[in-house]
């Protein structure tokens, strides 16, 4: 646990977001959230591209901020980042690494020493799968490129930041949703089965937890950035007028109106509806796994997620609950910070959780 204030960065292909805070008893306590644009070119697929840009960006906008702690957190989003269950022997703690190692190289084609390898143990399973009964593990991996993990801590050395941890974003709000508390007003029930989606600029992160333990997860290679570039493309325009076109035409809910209003809409929900085919895909997937899984609510989070009625849309079509996140009961804002822009800093602020 940390009692100090950190830094928590998570820079994402359009936006990078830094959350300045503390963890105590449960509870995040955040004196500042502030967002600035990723410069272009710096970040594919979580891995830095431009070190040069990217230093010059954080470091400019946390001496304007009036920020000097030196402790920092990097929160991180990839499709090379893999998250995989895996069913392993029942053995002593001391051999788990080992045949969690073995049975992962097993199920993906990578080299191992190439990666970094953690795991969450969810569930002691009985295995009748080959005639006896056998006491295995159900342990959920997630495999991180030791390239990608050293972009981080040079990023932080140029930054001359001292790095505390490098996490995953799925991990990071895996974290806020370990114990039952209130979202919007309203009490989470962790014994549930909810999915909580990232809506972002090029990724959607689909993430899946029960009994407060993250069991599943995702990616989607698609994002607000495509409704841009398809809003350009229909109408010949830059990309800054399609995203502008974007914001002030969306409403996915709404009746026709003013035609070069609805043409726009029609295209965003081209989009959105791939998407929401994508979403129920995977999410028919968990369900099918195992008899009795079910999705009882969906939250999503995300500078896409903003996109005019996105929620009651994907509601309507997925025919489960949908909600944006506007309030977490145990993230306590400062005085000065906007609460209305809290959904943008998830994964930032589940980052500052160390447990």
């Amino acid at each position: 646990m940390f009692l100090k204030k950190i830094l928590s960065i998570d820079i994402g292909s359009q936006n990078i977001k830094i959350a300045y805070g503390k963890y105590n008893k449960n509870k995040i306590y955040i004196d500042k959230l502030i967002i600035t644009y990723t410069p272009l070119h710096c970040i594919e697929d979580g891995n830095i591209t431009d070190k040069i840009k990217l230093t010059e960006a954080i470091g400019q906008v946390l001496a304007i901020n009036g920020i000097k702690t030196k402790d920092v957190i990097f929160t991180t989003n990839s499709t090379d980042i893999i998250s995989r269950e895996v069913l392993v022997p029942d053995v002593e703690d001391e051999e788990l690494d080992t045949v969690v190692q073995f049975e992962i190289q097993q199920y993906l084609p990578i080299i191992m020493e190439d990666y970094i390898v953690q795991y969450n143990v969810l569930e002691h399973v009985k295995d009748e799968s080959s005639g006896g009964i056998v006491n295995k593990l159900n342990a959920l991996t997630v495999t991180y490129p030791k390239h990608m993990a050293e972009q981080y801590l040079k990023l932080a050395e140029e930054l001359q930041l001292k790095p505390e941890a490098l996490d995953v974003n799925f991990n990071a709000v895996s974290k806020l949703f370990k114990n039952s508390f209130d979202i919007n007003g309203e009490i989470f029930v962790k014994e549930q089965t909810t999915a909580v989606i990232d809506m972002g600029a090029e990724k959607i992160s689909i993430n899946i937890f029960s009994d407060g333990k993250m069991v599943f997860n995702r990616i989607i290679s698609s994002g607000g950035n495509v409704i841009d570039r398809n809003i350009a493309r229909s109408f010949d325009v830059n990309l800054e007028e399609a995203e502008k076109r974007k914001k002030e035409f969306c409403d996915l809910l709404g009746e026709k109106g003013i035609a070069h209003m609805e043409e726009a809409n029609a295209v965003i929900r081209e989009t959105v509806d791939s998407w929401i085919d994508e979403i129920r895909r995977v999410l028919q997937f968990y369900t099918n796994k195992k008899v009795g899984n079910k999705i009882d609510k969906i939250f999503i989070h995300g500078g896409t997620s903003r996109l005019k009625d996105l929620a009651g849309y994907m509601e309507n079509n997925l025919n489960i609950p949908v909600s944006n996140i506007n309030s977490i009961s145990n993230v306590v804002l400062g005085k000065d910070v906007v609460k209305e822009n809290m959904d943008y800093f998830l994964n930032g602020i589940g980052a500052l959780i160390r447990l």
